[in-house]
């Protein structure tokens, strides 16, 4: 016999505050997660005073809380700086690294012993050209993603980074989704959902509620215990901080950004610090041991040598043609509105009235459990939908509005890769690359005047306005000026000292 009677009295009360407390836990999560979103924090004073953050570490601080290819050159310096190997210059931009085994190699970390593993391994005789440390596109991400992680691992021990949630937000999360999830399962249960008696009147799924929300409660705080999105946490935005400082120091020196690898006997660590926060980029670009970043490009714009981050927008048609664009864009919309406002709500109505008759309104708990699942697959579905009606309207809306307007740049390529090119004029440390589909891309170096549409980013004029030659005799000499007005601050170690 069907014991449902529906929800009111305490069962309402109760389905009420289950809800209520989810949402709470649901503002609290969206809420902590936007706000320990890695962002770049103001630089601080500049200095020349360095920390204890090994140069990975400080690499993964400065480029938003991800490691960057030049973390793997800025450890090989450092290693070079603490004597663990050497760095020979046999020829213009040719090293050669020596392995040093009486090194002790007590202090390493784990991402520094596989950096010195690549380089024993590779050499012969105890040397090698730098050359052959590169890594092969077999390995290459294998070998990366290792580092990586190592790196991530020890900036989390240190206090500067984590993966998912702090213990507290665990704890508040978990708190939270267990009273949501026990006050549906009240309110269930006082419900009579799924229940019914036996032939002695006695109600045979008493307390099953209870115990589908514990299985509930369980897969979802292990699912977010394997969230391993890193985060910052305050000591790792003040240790950014004070790190963009020393890089805002380094990169007022226009002669450091030259000086290459075999200058750590004369630099120190300090020119370990430079690779990895962008500020040295021949040591770079001769132990170019890791692949090519897309993420990040050399810019020399303004006088200096910098490292720029280039955004590579790739969603809702970017790139292409703002009339190809619209019409893909409102085919989107007419076929997934159709499909959610017409095919959507008749194979609901259909599937509902084939599962009603298949179990013969019966309401026990195995039913309700079917037709919980029935619940989810739809609610998935309806939200696919929705995505790909979203996905259309902005596909139509970034289209419109670029038919109208257009945006101009003229500034240096600092990147091509994939058909695309990025532009820096100077005005930003971050970059857009941009995209022509008839696959005018200019070449590296050459300063370039681009008129583009402002949203998807699709280039509609390209010309180049001066020369590779030109273009660097223009910032060579635009450099000396720079080297001549920082000259009586080029030579700062970090204990405090001058050096030659």
């Amino acid at each position: 016999m069907q014991t449902y009677d529906g929800f009111h009295g305490a069962a309402a009360v109760a389905l009420l505050g289950g809800a209520l407390v989810a949402a709470a836990g649901a503002a609290f999560a969206a809420l902590r997660w936007v706000q320990r979103v890695p962002r770049l924090p103001h630089a601080g004073p500049a200095t020349s005073e360095l920390g204890p953050e090994p140069p990975a570490v400080v690499d993964l601080l400065v480029s938003g809380w991800h490691v960057t290819s030049e973390a793997v050159p800025a450890t090989l310096v450092d290693l070079a700086a603490r004597r663990f190997v050497d760095l020979d210059e046999v020829g213009p931009e040719r090293f050669v690294v020596r392995v040093r085994p009486e090194a002790d190699r007590a202090q390493v970390t784990a991402y520094e012993a596989q950096v010195l593993h690549r380089v024993e391994e590779r050499a012969t005789g105890g040397s090698a050209p730098v050359e052959v440390l590169r890594l092969d596109a077999g390995e290459r991400d294998r070998w990366l993603s290792e580092f990586s992680g190592a790196v991530v691992r020890d900036a989390e021990e240190r206090g500067l980074a984590s993966r998912g949630w702090t213990r507290g937000e665990a704890v508040v999360l978990a708190v939270g989704l267990a009273i949501a999830l026990a006050l549906f399962a009240l309110a269930f249960e006082l419900a009579h959902v799924g229940a019914h008696r036996n032939a002695h009147g006695a109600n045979t799924h008493t307390g099953a509620w209870f115990a589908v929300a514990a299985v509930v409660w369980l897969f979802l705080v292990t699912s977010g215990v394997r969230l391993r999105t890193i985060r910052a946490t305050p000591a790792g935005r003040a240790a950014c901080s004070r790190w963009l400082g020393v890089r805002a120091y380094l990169r007022a020196n226009a002669s450091f950004v030259e000086q290459p690898a075999a200058a750590v006997a004369v630099w120190g660590r300090l020119l370990a610090y430079g690779v990895a926060l962008g500020a040295n980029r021949a040591s770079v670009g001769a132990l170019a041991i890791g692949p090519d970043d897309p993420r990040h490009a050399w810019s020399r714009v303004g006088g200096t040598w910098r490292r720029v981050r280039v955004r590579r927008p790739r969603r809702f048609g970017a790139g292409k043609a703002p009339r190809p664009v619209l019409v893909g864009g409102l085919a989107r919309l007419v076929l997934w509105g159709a499909v959610g406002v017409v095919v959507v709500p008749v194979l609901v109505d259909v599937a509902w009235h084939a599962f009603h008759e298949a179990t013969g309104g019966d309401g026990n708990l195995l039913v309700s459990a079917v037709l919980a699942l029935f619940v989810v697959a739809l609610t998935a579905g309806a939200a696919y939908v929705v995505v790909r009606v979203v996905d259309g309207a902005v596909r139509v809306w970034r289209a419109v509005w670029d038919l109208g307007h257009t945006s101009a740049l003229e500034g240096t390529v600092v990147q091509v890769q994939d058909g695309s090119f990025a532009v820096d004029d100077g005005s930003s440390d971050e970059v857009v690359a941009l995209r022509a589909d008839d696959g005018r891309v200019p070449r590296l170096g050459e300063r370039v005047s681009v008129r583009f549409t402002p949203k998807l980013h699709h280039v509609r004029d390209v010309a180049v306005v001066a020369d590779r030659s030109r273009h660097v005799t223009t910032n060579e000499e635009a450099t000396d000026g720079v080297v001549q007005a920082a000259s009586a601050d080029t030579d700062r170690q970090p204990g405090g000292g001058r050096a030659p």
